[in-house]
């Protein structure tokens, strides 16, 4: 049975030298995921302490859509543009309700 109403958390970092670009980047990062079949919407937010860790709160139509996205998002034209932002990756996993 496909699980319904997915969500996907992602939480990462970014180098300092990108602390004035967080906009472009979450917009980067809303861009190149609605591209994937199964999204359905995007909450991205900023740490009240650490102003270069950020979290994405993504929902998908099924955990199948969700996986495929995760496993071809390396492939995405803006991906090595958006790794360049990437200080490191903190935690990404997938959630039921």
């Amino acid at each position: 049975m496909q699980s319904k109403n997915v969500k996907e958390l992602v939480v990462y970092s970014i180098k300092p030298e990108f602390e004035n670009e967080i906009t472009r980047i979450q917009e980067l990062v809303k861009t190149c995921v609605s591209e994937f079949a199964g999204f359905q919407n995007i909450e991205s937010y900023q740490s009240t302490s650490d102003q270069l860790l950020l979290m994405d709160w993504v929902a998908w139509d099924t955990l199948q859509n969700a996986k495929n996205a995760q496993q071809e998002f390396e492939k995405h034209p803006k991906f090595n543009a958006l790794m360049n932002y990437l200080g490191e990756m903190k935690f990404a996993d997938h959630f039921k309700n």
